[in-house]
């Protein structure tokens, strides 16, 4: 009877789920720039003409340009290529069991700690940025919750055009919380990386020691 690699299953299935959450940080990220006319929300700037009028200063574009770049390349084309490797490897090791022990572990181990890192960096932008828009945003009490803007029409100060801000609330939020769980799920894949690295090596030095072992009887056999 064939048995996989439990641990090898688990990674290819967290790098599976950190690129549908790179997926769901960027695409949200993405909507909402387009929906404000490529102007970045996240610690956008208010300046209230009167208790009802504003004007919103888009941020620098890297607020949200960030996020998308380290989700679409780290989370979604990074991971998912370890997915599909981890899923050969996995597949390989029904016929060698050893298989998962011959992968390099350290470049990955280095890469998914990096990854992990940038996350967090996504993770602590969205949900600050987007705490920091909605309460400018409803600073002045004429909107109660940021929820509320959501769905209207606003002017464009430059084009004099109105337009429409979408579910920006709604998305997001989503985008903030698949940040977060995708920045567990990439900690737990390093934790993972580093825990097979440290078996390898003990595997390693078990073989090298029956290997000297098996060496030193036939050594001393031959003076019997």
């Amino acid at each position: 009877m064939a048995f996989v690699d439990l641990q090898l299953l688990l990674q290819t299935c967290l790098y599976f789920a950190v690129s549908i959450c790179g997926l769901v940080v960027s695409i949200p990220v993405g909507v909402t720039t387009i929906k404000f006319e490529g102007s970045c929300i996240l610690y956008g700037h208010f300046d209230w003409k009167n208790q009802t009028s504003f004007v919103m200063t888009s941020s620098d574009v890297v607020n949200c340009q960030m996020p998308i770049w380290i989700s679409v390349f780290g989370c979604i084309f990074y991971c998912l290529g370890l997915g599909i490797y981890s899923s050969f490897a996995l597949r390989k090791s029904l016929a060698d069991p050893t298989i998962a022990s011959q992968m390099w572990v350290m470049p990955f181990v280095l890469t998914n700690s990096l990854l992990t890192a940038l996350v967090l960096i996504t993770s602590c932008l969205i949900s600050v940025g987007f705490s920091n828009f909605c309460s400018k945003l409803t600073s002045k009490g004429y909107i109660k919750n940021c929820v509320d803007a959501q769905g209207h029409e606003w002017t464009n100060i430059v084009t004099n055009k109105k337009f429409n801000v979408g579910q920006f609330h709604k998305q997001l939020s989503i985008a903030e919380t698949a940040s977060w769980i995708c920045l567990l799920l990439c900690l737990g894949q390093t934790l993972l990386c580093v825990l097979r690295f440290i078996r390898n090596r003990k595997r390693r030095a078990k073989a090298d020691a029956e290997s000297r072992s098996r060496k030193d009887e036939l050594t001393s056999g031959n003076y019997i």
